[in-house]
């Protein structure tokens, strides 16, 4: 019988294991981690069963989603679409509609999308394009949406885990999403046990603190070894490999890295460099009571308006932001209200006296390494703005607070792949979804996961749709029938 080693028991790998045994492939699932899930983790750290996701929360494009297609009417997968009212707010207090700052984002955005229809033009951060609108547009905007309209711009940086200076404009003049988007209040523990149930057997066939170091070929027999840093050795005919990007990018002798053999292919090593691996952060904070208005599903949190573009754009000067490595890290603490952030009222959808935040990097790393000292400082003069809008009192500190560790978790290295300039998303996706170098063109290697799809790129639903492919592409080529990709 056919062999199939995953490497991986995230949402990815399971699906491919699911398939692959379903078409009679026998299949095998090595976890680094002592959990299953990968990047699908939930927690209650509050003890009053609030479910916290760490990593994946929503289910989004809900019209082309096919996890949420799989669950909905499920008891056990409950979810909630958080896109009633918003509130923008800044330092000063709320950005009203009356401001039309969001109007302002709203066109930068278009013009965004409309500027990048010629190919020809070169690309270039968030920060930097911000700054190019406001020259486009000067003499058609007031004093306050010169300042808040690109830090509302900002708001991309909650998408992609990274700040506007590391930001691609081009590539997210590219992104697309197709519907709306449900935060799960069952969490993503709840789909992914549902999908656990169709692989009978994975007590046994899951391998949990499995950390894989090397990826061997042995061209004589057409085998690939997969080999653990505690020396076992599992030969088989085809391997998935589910590895995050942010490990996948790694190269010995880098702690935590696979070595292949034979190495890989420059052409392949060059399209990982061509890739960013982002780090959205997440602060769950519990309170005795709320305390801010209960009837808006989201608040946005502005930063300080960019001091140094206004100054340029006032004096017509030149401006140019300097373009920062995504993985570079704070050396200081962070000013109050330097970063904008994004928070759910998850009393909204839960009931529970909660609230999230969602942080970019490299805040989310900053945070991340000391969460007890850090994360509090830095959302408390957001919290007191919402106790602010409704007379009450903001507590001096939360009854509790936990944060996601994805930047200090050697397994993953960050959450999931960003743009940065600079990057070449689709010849590195593309390498992935067809590996033919590797090997030499074996086809015995396999690759899935987030970062190795177009569609639902960073989303659960896209590793899910990845795990699937890569099991039909693997049950076509042992029965010789490999369609052309």
């Amino acid at each position: 019988m056919t062999k199939v080693v995953v490497i991986g028991a995230g949402i990815a790998g399971l699906k491919a294991a699911i398939d692959l045994e379903a078409a009679g492939v026998e299949t095998i699932i090595l976890e680094a981690r002592d959990r299953l899930g990968g990047r699908l983790h939930t927690i209650q750290p509050f003890g009053n069963g609030f479910n916290a996701d760490m990593g994946a929360s929503w289910f989004h494009d809900c019209l082309v989603n096919p996890l949420l297609k799989k669950n909905v009417g499920s008891p056990d997968v409950t979810y909630y679409f958080n896109d009633g009212d918003q509130l923008w707010i800044g330092p000063s207090g709320v950005i009203t509609k009356n401001d039309k700052v969001l109007a302002v984002q709203e066109e930068m955005v278009t013009f965004m999308n409309d500027y990048y229809q010629d190919p020809s033009k070169s690309d270039m951060s968030l920060r930097n394009f911000a700054h190019l609108y406001l020259e486009h547009t000067r003499g058609l905007l007031t004093d306050k949406q010169v300042r808040y309209s690109p830090q509302a711009f900002r708001v991309f940086e909650l998408w992609l885990g990274q700040v506007w200076d590391t930001l691609s404009s081009k590539l997210l003049s590219e992104e697309g999403h197709v519907g709306r988007n449900a935060y799960l209040t069952s969490g993503y523990k709840s789909v992914f046990e549902k999908e656990l149930e169709e692989y009978p057997g994975w007590r046994e066939k899951i391998k949990l603190n499995t950390v894989v170091s090397k990826i061997a070929h042995n061209d004589k027999i057409q085998k690939v070894n997969v080999i653990t840093t505690g020396g076992s050795s599992y030969e088989c005919d085809y391997t998935v490999v589910t590895i995050p990007l942010g490990v996948l990018q790694l190269s010995p002798p880098e702690k935590g890295a696979v070595q292949w053999d034979p190495p890989l292919p420059s052409s392949f090593s060059r399209n990982l460099e061509k890739t960013t691996f982002a780090a959205l952060g997440k602060i769950f904070v519990e309170f005795e009571e709320v305390f801010w208005p209960k009837d808006h599903d989201t608040f946005i949190f502005l930063g300080e308006p960019d001091n140094e573009m206004t100054q340029a754009f006032e004096s017509r000067s030149s401006f140019k932001a300097p373009f920062q490595e995504n993985d570079y890290r704070l050396t200081k603490d962070p000013k109050k209200w330097e970063y904008p952030l994004y928070c759910v009222n998850l009393d909204r959808a839960s009931e529970k006296p909660v609230l999230v935040l969602l942080t970019q990097n490299p805040l989310t790393a900053w945070i991340e390494e000391d969460p007890t000292s850090r994360a509090w400082p830095v959302i408390q003069p957001m919290m007191e703005s919402l106790a602010k809008l409704t007379g009450k009192a903001c507590p001096s500190s939360p009854k509790a607070l936990v944060t996601s560790q994805w930047t200090q978790d050697p397994f993953a290295r960050g959450s999931y792949m960003g743009c940065a300039v600079g990057d070449e998303m689709t010849e590195a996706i593309q390498a992935f979804i067809d590996p033919k170098e590797i090997f030499g063109g074996s086809n015995r290697v396999r690759f899935a996961g987030e970062h190795t799809v177009f569609e639902g790129s960073g989303c659960a639903h896209g590793a899910w749709n990845s795990g699937a492919r890569e099991a039909k592409k693997i049950v076509e080529l042992i029965n010789g029938k490999a369609s052309k990709l």
